[in-house]
C-alpha cells in the first residue's frame, strides 16, 4: 500500500508532530511548510514563494513549481514544472493558473500513484479571517480566501482519481462539503485516530 500524506496550511495542524510523517509514507508539503516539515515533495506555485525558498532556505526535497517559473529561473537547485493542464478546464477554476499549491500537492500524490493521500490541515473555513498558518507571512494576504475554489478544484481531484482514497484529517466539528458527501473515495477522520493507527 502506498500512503501519501499532503500537508496544507490550515490551523488545525498546529500542535501536531507532522515530523512523524515521513517515516510512514511520501510526504508533500506547501509552500512555508517546507521549511519547518520534513517531506519528500515540495510545492510552491507563487514566483515570490519560490524565490524565498531557494534563496534563504536549505532544500532537502523535490521542488515543483509552475512551468513558466521553471523556465526562467536560473539556480543551482532544480525545480521541476507541474502540469501546465490538469485536465480540459470547463470553468474558469479548472485552469491551471486558478490552482494553488495545496489543490496541485494533492493532485500530484495521486497522480504518483498513492493508494491512501492523508490531507491534513485543508481547513477550508475561516470565521472572517486568514487561517492560514503563515498568513502573516510575506507573499501571503491577511484577508480570508474564499473556499470554494478549493471545493471545486479538490472534488475535481476526487473524482479524476476513483482508485485512491482521500482522507481528510479533521477536528470533529468540521463540515464536510455538500459536494463531497456522496463521494465513495473521500472521507474524514480525526488526529486521535491518525496517530493511533500510524503507531
Amino acid at each position: 500500500m502506498q500512503l501519501s500524506f499532503v500537508i496544507g496550511n490550515g490551523v488545525s495542524r498546529k500542535k501536531q508532530p507532522l515530523e512523524k510523517l515521513k517515516s510512514h509514507g511520501t510526504v508533500y508539503t506547501c509552500n512555508y511548510a517546507a521549511t519547518e516539515i520534513p517531506c519528500d515533495h515540495a510545492v510552491a506555485v507563487d514566483r515570490g514563494m519560490l524565490f524565498d525558498l531557494l534563496s534563504q532556505y536549505s532544500t532537502d526535497y523535490t521542488l515543483w513549481s509552475r512551468k513558466k517559473w521553471c523556465d526562467v529561473l536560473k539556480h543551482s537547485t532544480p525545480v521541476y514544472p507541474l502540469p501546465e493542464q490538469l485536465y480540459p478546464p470547463v470553468t474558469r477554476w479548472d485552469a491551471e493558473r486558478h490552482w494553488g499549491s495545496g489543490a496541485h500537492a494533492v493532485w500530484k500524490a495521486a497522480e504518483d500513484g498513492a493508494d491512501i493521500v492523508v490531507l491534513i490541515g485543508f481547513d477550508l473555513w475561516n470565521k472572517g479571517t486568514n487561517n492560514n498558518v503563515y498568513a502573516n507571512r510575506d507573499h501571503y494576504s491577511t484577508n480570508p480566501v474564499d473556499p470554494r475554489c478549493w471545493v471545486y478544484q479538490l472534488q475535481q481531484i476526487f473524482q479524476r482519481h476513483p482508485n485512491t482514497s482521500f482522507v481528510s484529517i479533521q477536528p470533529a466539528s468540521w463540515k464536510t462539503p455538500d459536494e463531497w458527501k456522496e463521494l465513495e473515495n473521500f472521507s474524514t477522520d480525526t488526529y486521535r485516530n491518525l496517530w493511533d493507527w500510524l503507531g
